[in-house]
């Protein structure tokens, strides 16, 4: 096993150990289901593209026992075209690799880093637990650097500083910071390409969350316009997910870009990720239709709206309490904030066992703030539920302070 270090003393491994959530679900809450304010379930009410989800699974039915390789499809073809004639980037298809999800390409870039020899990483909170476990379990050293709480300020000087004390060889960014809804600015995005051209990092980046933006009605279904800035850097993984503008759950796919100088490692990718199904390949397929990009952009708008109304209620709900709200511009999750003394895990239990609400706490994204309990709202549940849940969430907090 490798070893984890973070800036910040506030730091609580148990908080971090999601087998324990797990555990406790099953063993309590095994024929019963709580309320999931923190992800998809039966109340989320995201308007998707039935049309063309019908289509595609018409056709995944002509090939339902056909599975497609993740380094050998059309897909990658078209994909380099997009990027080509938009952003004016230019990748070859090897350098394009399709995958079943995003953690999968998370896990598999690491390997591929750790197969390069990379043993030190830098990672800025909060990052995806799969791939904390990733660098871990092969044996990898990781600096986990926390933004300040509430503003998300990355210290560039504080970076630089950690990257030589730690010898670091690989910086890692997750793009909107999980669960906040909040991206990092153009401004810190291109001092960190800057830091990792200085200091010669491979950078990886968790696009996977970059979802509708709140503010913005041209969309690119398939990726952000950060995408542009890797025209000036040579040394990179990047991962999209394209369906998460439509839905959390249901059809995924997901898309890794790497430099050239690092797409060797594509031939490997049968091997670790297997192969996606034909309903995962139409749909996508389907996605990078220019004849479906009217529909696509109907169905955000729709979804947009319903996010910034929620958000307003929950904002006018929770005026005047001791909860605090995130400021999100991107994407269907912000984070609520409660004071308390206990951990996290004391906290998600608590609250699980008094208020019927699943949460699911950023400690376990490895995001700490002392005495506060933070978890992710999904913005796109069901109105009438999620306000009520807040409201009895809200009430047993003041009961409890």
């Amino acid at each position: 096993m490798g070893f984890i270090h973070y800036s910040t003393p506030d730091a609580d491994c148990v908080s971090t150990d999601y087998t324990l959530y797990e555990k406790y679900i099953q063993n309590k809450y095994r024929n019963f289901s709580p309320f999931f304010i923190s992800d998809w379930n039966s109340s989320a009410l995201a308007d998707s593209p039935k049309g063309i989800i019908s289509e595609a699974m018409n056709q995944a039915i002509l090939d339902a026992d056909t599975y497609y390789q993740c380094n050998n499809n059309s897909c990658q073809d078209r994909i380099a075209k997009i990027l080509d004639k938009k952003y004016g980037i230019y990748l070859s298809p090897s350098q394009i690799i399709i995958g079943n999800n995003a953690t999968s390409l998370i896990c598999f870039s690491i390997q591929a880093l750790l197969a390069m020899g990379k043993k030190n990483y830098l990672a800025i909170a909060p990052v995806y637990f799969s791939a904390v476990d990733a660098i871990t379990l092969g044996k990898g050293n990781l600096f986990i650097y926390q933004p300040c709480y509430p503003n998300l300020d990355i210290m560039g000087d504080e970076i630089e500083k950690i990257v030589n004390r730690e010898n670091t060889e690989v910086l890692i960014i997750t793009d909107p910071y999980f669960g906040f809804g909040k991206r990092l600015d153009q401004d810190q995005f291109l001092n960190l390409i800057n830091c990792c051209r200085k200091h010669g990092l491979i950078l990886l980046c968790d696009f996977a969350r970059y979802g509708i933006d709140w503010y913005t009605d041209e969309e690119d279904i398939l990726f952000c316009n950060k995408i542009k800035y890797f025209s000036k850097y040579d040394s990179f993984f990047a991962i999209f997910s394209p369906c998460k503008k439509l839905f959390a759950n249901g059809i995924k796919a997901a898309v890794l870009l790497t430099s050239k100088n690092l797409s060797q490692y594509s031939d490997y990718a049968d091997s670790f990720l297997g192969s996606i199904s034909s309903p995962q390949f139409r749909f996508l397929d389907a996605l990078l239709c220019i004849d479906n990009s009217l529909v696509l952009q109907n169905t955000i708008q729709k979804n947009r709206q319903r996010i910034k109304n929620n958000y307003e209620l929950i904002s006018s709900l929770c005026l005047g309490s001791t909860l605090e709200l995130s400021n999100p511009d991107i994407g269907n999750y912000m984070v609520i904030g409660a004071k308390s003394s206990k951990n996290s895990y004391e906290m998600f239990k608590n609250v699980l066992d008094n208020c019927n609400l699943l949460t699911l706490p950023l400690e376990l994204y490895h995001f700490f703030v002392r005495n506060r309990f933070l978890f992710r709202v999904n913005l796109l549940l069901s109105t009438a539920e999620l306000l009520n849940s807040i409201e009895v969430f809200q009430k047993f907090i003041e009961r409890n302070l």
